[in-house]
């Protein structure tokens, strides 16, 4: 009966595309057991219309990351909403905003280029944060002149540590990737809403499309 139930609010959201429909799919596929709520919530919380329609909340301020000492990280109000992609979405939440910016905030789509590289290194890592060898082979990367790439290098072989120490170098990288594009902190915010909100819901996972189009494994 609930694949029936799901069948149908999938068809009348595909022939009316409202997000009142869509909520009503959404509460659905939680009641079934298809879809996590934290998931959900962290939807709503980046400002996708039916997941707050479905879960009650209201889209969560992304203010620009400020500098913080690893005492701050818990209380500070303009790191609430890295702490709720950490609590709600995991480790690979902030995994894929990191991504999120490297690839659609600073063009880094050709793996051909050293940006490139950077981002289809981060893609892979970002599937299989445990792969040791998927983390080392972003190390080469440890001595760069460019800020960007030893903050990532630093935050990759962190990345075995307590929570704490994950959120805070995804914080920094964050910050400083935003101020070297022109798109600047609104084009961080935009590119990690496009990158999270479709693997949260269900809708695809953009760094398993990419690594899929690189051929990779």
């Amino acid at each position: 009966m609930s694949d029936e139930r799901l069948r149908e609010l999938e068809r009348r959201w595909a022939e009316s595309g409202s997000s009142e429909d869509e909520a009503e799919l959404l509460r659905e596929r939680v009641r079934v057991g298809a879809l996590a709520t934290a998931h959900l919530e962290l939807a709503a919380l980046l400002a996708h219309p039916a997941a707050g329609l479905a879960s009650g909340l209201t889209p969560m301020e992304l203010p620009p990351l400020p500098s913080v000492e690893w005492s701050e990280l818990e209380e500070n109000e303009d790191v609430a909403w890295l702490r709720a992609l950490r609590e709600r979405g995991g480790e690979a939440a902030l995994l894929r905003a990191v991504a999120a910016v490297l690839v659609r905030n600073m063009g880094a789509e050709d793996p051909a280029t050293p940006h490139g590289r950077l981002a289809a290194q981060v893609d892979a890592f970002a599937l299989a944060p445990q792969d040791d060898e998927r983390r080392l082979a972003l190390h080469e990367h440890r001595f760069s002149d460019w800020g960007l790439t030893r903050n990532l290098a630093r935050w990759l072989e962190e990345w075995g540590q307590p929570p704490l120490s994950r959120t805070l170098r995804t914080c920094v990288v964050l910050r400083v990737s935003s101020a070297l594009v022109p798109q600047g902190w609104e084009g961080t915010v935009r590119a990690i809403r496009a990158e999270l909100v479709p693997w949260l819901l269900g809708g695809g996972d953009p760094v398993q499309a990419r690594v899929a189009a690189r051929g990779e494994a």
